[in-house]
């Protein structure tokens, strides 16, 4: 009948039914809702419907009950579908394969690390040797210390500069090998002059090393950069401490003709450097697919100076310490051995300091364990001088990891600020701003010249007292955050 869309029960045109084939009438489509599915699934379909649709005739063989004039149907397990779960997307702020710690590449540079500084971690040990031999003063030993400092420190920016535009991962090989060679034939330096070429020769290899050296250690990082730069500085603290145990062995067991075994290390790291260059080059490429790459408006040079110049003052206290240390206790009548023992301590500690503190930058800023390390160092190192016995020791062992441990923080924070040119922001806060720290160690030879030992070692808890008051200045590290994986392009 007009106006009714479905039949009724007093309808003349449909047939006395059950009440449930009344009701499943009424569920059926009617042909304006033809279903090719259930065209192809039904033999019994009249020629109007096949008409209207425009399709090939049904296939045969499979019988499906349909009313007179409608379309029954398709079975449900034709047309509903299980919901498919899908797993929420994480944001990954770094792709898969820059997240970890590549431990091999990240072993063979710390092992170069280790090399390269045990050179440095020998002068000073040598120098208790070499000063009754060549008639050295206080001034003259700090001296030698500041060559070899401003000889590797210098060069450092430049051969970062050239990292950056060129690459040059051959340097980390040669440089470890030059620095061994140098410092091994100034223990057989016949005069004051011929020490100071050595030295700076053995100071020209470590600044090669170094700024490609710390490039390829962030690349090796990944996304936990403090914690990887953790490690490869703490390959450059067993050197320092291994170096002085080197020379009282070499030198007290054989003379300072022994001093030539401090050729071995350098180059047989030298050799494994050069064996593993094919896969340092690789590391160069690992951060080439990051999800951000850095831009010259994300550097801050003003951050940056202003690092520059704690990392300079926290240098007072680390060679006063490295200067000084094994001379104070020669001075309060100790053997040269136990001297050099307790800087291998102090070194030691630094290892640890190293190993704890990058981590904790991760977890709780850089910026907040450099400031937490610039307050502490001043009263330990007072406390050392003044106690004496073990407790100075041990004051001396905790201010030396104090004073160690942010090495690499600071080299991170010194990437994240110049993220445009990371091997020269390396080179200039490990080499120029540490040399600079060279310079004040040749201000406290002459105090301990002029006054004494104690004196001059009190000199060094200035440093890093007043680069505590400079770090309140340094931007916090959300925004280093951010760029961090851009920081390596």
């Amino acid at each position: 009948m007009p106006g009714r869309s479905h039949p009724r029960d007093d309808d003349p045109d449909v047939p006395a039914q059950g009440s449930a084939t009344r009701k499943a009438r009424l569920r059926e489509p009617s042909e304006a809702s033809f279903s090719p599915l259930a065209a192809l699934t039904s033999p019994c379909r009249s020629s109007r419907a096949s008409a209207g649709a425009g399709i090939a005739p049904p296939l045969t063989g499979v019988v499906v009950p349909v009313y007179t004039n409608q379309l029954p149907l398709p079975p449900a397990w034709l047309t509903t579908a299980a919901p498919v779960r899908r797993a929420p997307e994480r944001r990954r702020p770094y792709p898969r394969h820059v997240r970890g710690v590549d431990r091999r590449g990240m072993g063979a540079l710390s092992l170069g690390h280790l090399a390269a500084d045990l050179s440095q971690g020998a002068l000073p040990a040598l120098l208790v040797y070499l000063k009754p031999e060549l008639g050295l003063s206080y001034t003259m030993t700090a001296a030698v210390v500041l060559v070899a400092t401003l000889t590797s420190s210098i060069v450092q920016p430049l051969f970062g500069l050239w990292s950056d535009r060129r690459g040059a991962v051959w340097l980390t090989s040669a440089g470890v090998a030059l620095g061994g060679a140098g410092i091994a034939v100034g223990a057989q330096a016949p005069t004051y002059a011929v020490l100071l070429v050595l030295v700076a020769v053995s100071g020209l290899g470590i600044g090669a090393f170094h700024p490609e050296a710390m490039k390829l250690a962030g690349h090796a990082s990944g996304a936990r950069r403090a914690s990887g730069m953790a490690l490869f500085s703490t390959g450059g603290n067993v050197g320092f401490a291994l170096g002085p145990l080197l020379v009282t062995g070499a030198i007290g067991g054989l003379g300072l003709h022994g001093g030539l075994l401090l050729l071995v290390p350098g180059v047989a790291v030298g050799l494994v450097l050069a064996h593993e260059h094919v896969r340092l080059e690789a590391l160069v490429g690992r951060r080439e697919q990051t999800t951000t790459q850095a831009r010259p408006a994300d550097d801050r040079p003003g951050a940056f100076r202003l690092l520059l110049a704690i990392v300079a003052l926290r240098s007072v206290a680390y060679y006063g310490l490295f200067t000084f240390v094994p001379q104070f206790e020669v001075a309060r009548g100790h053997s040269k051995s136990y001297g050099n023992s307790i800087l291998a301590l102090v070194l030691l500690a630094g290892v640890a300091g190293t190993l704890c503190a990058g981590p904790l930058a991760d977890r709780l800023g850089r910026r907040t364990v450099l400031l937490a390390s610039l307050l502490v160092s001043p009263g330990l190192i007072v406390l050392y001088v003044f106690a004496g016995g073990l407790p100075g020791a041990v004051a001396v062992c905790f201010a030396g990891a104090v004073v160690v441990s942010t090495f690499s923080v600071t080299i991170v924070m010194s990437q994240e600020y110049l993220p445009t040119r990371v091997a020269w922001a390396s080179g200039m806060s490990v080499g120029l701003a540490i040399g600079l720290g060279g310079v004040a160690a040749v201000v406290l030879g002459s105090v301990a010249d002029a006054v004494d030992l104690k004196a001059a070692l009190i000199g060094t808890a200035i440093g890093p007292a007043l680069g505590a008051a400079l770090a309140l200045g340094l931007p916090h590290d959300r925004r280093e955050r951010e760029l961090a994986p851009a920081s390596l392009s």
